[in-house]
């Protein structure tokens, strides 16, 4: 089984108020040239493009206050990157099978330590078998004074991206076996196993949170 991971949006974690990242690009600062950006670009487009990439100092910014964390949360703009990891949660990821997993080495400003943008595998919701998956929205429930799960039956991928944007996924049922320990399914979201998760809490990962999605695997 797989949960869904964020990174932490709690200011005590990550020292930030605005809910939604610490560290940031700056064109002017981050890269030396746009040579370099649009390299850097393309890196994340496609694996293969890992092999242009040689060498080139890339540098992020992290905001007012910010605390430095091993998952960072960044304000990446153009770049489809999933966040930043340190060394020492790359050390844990690097243990575990993850295929086209794309990681470049990105320094923090004022941060100590070795850091990297990474993105992580994406599969379309091709992957999912809706009719054994379950979908819900949320109500308000009078009674009980609170929102509540109203399950929602969901039966094609048509179905779902027309209401993407009004339910969201608690359990997720594959329509093939994917090896990857760690991987996105789009629209729904970042999925890391119960092997890697274990790992991060017992080696005191900071950064991340939890959400009640799974992929059952």
């Amino acid at each position: 089984m797989l949960q869904e991971i964020r990174t932490s949006c709690e200011p005590a974690v990550i020292g930030v108020r605005n809910g939604l990242y610490q560290t940031e690009f700056i064109d002017a600062k981050s890269f030396p040239s746009k040579d370099v950006k649009d390299k850097f670009a393309d890196v994340f487009t496609n694996p293969l493009n890992l092999s242009a990439f040689k060498d080139e100092c890339v540098k992020a910014f992290a905001l007012k206050r910010a605390k430095q964390t091993d998952i960072v949360s960044c304000d990446s703009g153009i770049f489809d990157l999933d966040f930043l990891i340190s060394q020492k949660a790359a050390d844990v990821i690097k243990s575990f099978k993850i295929n086209n997993l794309i990681k470049v080495p990105v320094e923090i400003d004022g941060w100590s330590g070795k850091y990297f943008a990474v993105s992580f595998p994406k599969y379309g919701v091709n992957i999912v078998n809706f009719p054994e998956s379950i979908f819900v929205y949320q109500d308000y429930d009078k009674e009980q004074g609170k929102f509540i799960d109203i399950v929602r039956s969901i039966n094609a991928p048509d179905e779902y991206g027309d209401l993407m944007t009004q339910i969201v996924p608690r359990k997720i049922s594959l329509s093939q076996k994917v090896k990857d320990k760690a991987f996105h399914i789009n629209g729904m979201g970042l999925f890391f196993s119960r092997d890697i998760l274990d790992a991060f809490l017992s080696e005191q990962i900071s950064g991340f949170s939890l959400h009640d999605a799974f992929v059952l695997a």
